[in-house]
């Protein structure tokens, strides 16, 4: 899963990747983009693991883009510089961060302004998907093309002219199949993040802007950045005890993948493989079916799918493993058609 960090300048994007992946980056002008590859801790997986006595543990990751300088302000004629862009397309979602601390100077009056920066940023996006809309009809023009794309494409430009992003047009399976290669900005979940300073903690914030981000199909929190950063760089231990001192909600990250699988309406299922038994996440839209998960692990078992052996992850736990859940009755024989649940263990029978 790949997580694009975005914001204005100063808004703290370099201190909330440093929060969310423990590392330690300097903005050092605020020109490079930072890449960092986080493993999605989750306590199920384990659980599973230790039943198993698994040799090897394989979490699901996420990889965060602290994106150089925001989006660079897109113009009306040239949109984001290309380079930029292209990131930007290959994220499959974003963070979008907008700054509540007193130390943000904004630009024009100087005061922090979370609800005006978070509809600037998105109206950003909005304005870089139509200057490729807008190229892109230009040549379909010339060229006389007609078909599903250019249609698909006429309908999302007079939903952006309305100032909305793509992400709240309703669009069929096949309508996005054929924008799919764009990449398009707006079209892209994501989370919006309020990032507040230590003073602001435990206090009521403004509905203004999460309502805001409700209308936008955006999840939204808020983060104490600076702090989360300090916290994500302590000892495991130190860091425990701190968070209890504090009565913090807990880590920023762990916080962040709730919503961000919110966001993306994504599940987790584990398979227990080889003869080392590798305990191996992976992460697949909600109301997936069977099929489509062997196929996540691998193309032969989606070719050669024969069927799923199913128990749920607690169930697996708690009797003691596949051969005690199987005495028991938990492990269920499914076919192609079954929808995969969150925390399922599968055993995939194929043959190719």
């Amino acid at each position: 899963m790949k997580v694009g960090i975005i914001g204005p300048a100063g808004s703290g994007k370099t201190t909330l990747f440093n929060a969310l992946t423990g590392m330690d980056v300097q903005t050092a002008g605020g020109r490079k983009t930072h890449l960092a590859v986080v493993k999605v801790p989750d306590p199920r997986l384990e659980k599973v693991a230790e039943t198993t006595k698994s040799e090897k543990i394989v979490p699901a990751e996420i990889s965060f883009s602290d994106v150089a300088g925001g989006l660079g302000k897109p113009s009306k004629d040239r949109g984001i510089e290309p380079k930029l862009l292209n990131l930007m397309q290959a994220m499959e979602a974003f963070a979008m961060v907008v700054a509540d601390f007193d130390e943000y100077v904004r630009p024009g009056d100087g005061e922090p302004d979370p609800y005006a920066d978070a509809i600037e940023l998105e109206a950003d996006l909005v304005l870089a998907d139509m200057v490729v809309i807008e190229e892109k009809l230009a040549r379909m023009a010339k060229e006389n093309a007609t078909g599903i794309e250019r249609d698909t494409l006429e309908k999302c430009r007079t939903h952006l002219e309305k100032e909305l992003p793509l992400r709240t047009l309703d669009l069929n399976q096949d309508e996005v199949k054929a924008i799919s290669s764009y990449g398009f900005l707006s079209l892209k979940k994501g989370v919006l993040i309020q990032n507040i300073g230590e003073g602001g903690l435990g206090k009521t914030h403004s509905e203004k802007i999460e309502e805001f981000a409700k209308t936008r199909q955006l999840r939204y929190m808020t983060i104490t950045a600076k702090l989360q950063m300090e916290i994500a760089q302590m000892e495991p231990d130190e860091r425990a005890e701190y968070i209890d001192a504090m009565e913090l909600e807990g880590l920023a990250l762990d916080r962040f993948i709730r919503e961000v699988f919110s966001a993306l309406d994504l599940i987790c299922f584990f398979t227990v493989a080889g003869s080392s038994k590798e305990a191996h996440a992976w992460t697949i839209k909600r109301g997936a079916t069977a099929l489509e998960a062997a196929g996540r692990v691998h193309t032969d078992m989606q070719r050669g799918f024969i069927r799923a052996e199913v128990a749920g992850a607690e169930d697996f736990v708690a009797l003691g493993g596949e051969t005690e859940a199987r005495q028991a009755g938990k492990i269920k024989s499914e076919g192609k058609e079954y929808i995969v649940q969150d925390g399922d263990v599968i055993l995939f029978r194929f043959n190719v």
